[in-house]
């Protein structure tokens, strides 16, 4: 869990300089911070999501170059099958 540093203070005190009556203020700052936790909690990466990202992009990576290397090595020998069954 991801965690937002967000001055409610400060925000209703610039509501209240705007105008606002301080509960107002209040109440802003307040539902403010809340949007801005769940927008944290639900879509940032933490260091742990990319962890896991980065491992599985190994395991990808690892296995696309065996695959690759396989290919590679199997090519002449379906190529010579080839021949010898269209010559």
């Amino acid at each position: 869990m991801s965690t937002a540093t967000f001055d409610t203070l400060k925000f209703a005190q610039n509501l209240e300089q705007a105008g606002l009556e301080p509960k107002q203020a209040a109440a802003f700052a307040k539902a403010q911070k809340e949007a801005l936790i769940e927008t944290f909690d639900n879509q940032v990466a933490t260091k742990a999501d990319i962890q896991a990202v980065r491992s599985e992009m190994t395991l990808i990576k690892w296995m696309l170059g065996f695959n690759l290397t396989l290919s590679f090595a199997l090519l002449p020998m379906i190529f010579t099958i080839l021949w010898k069954l269209f010559s």
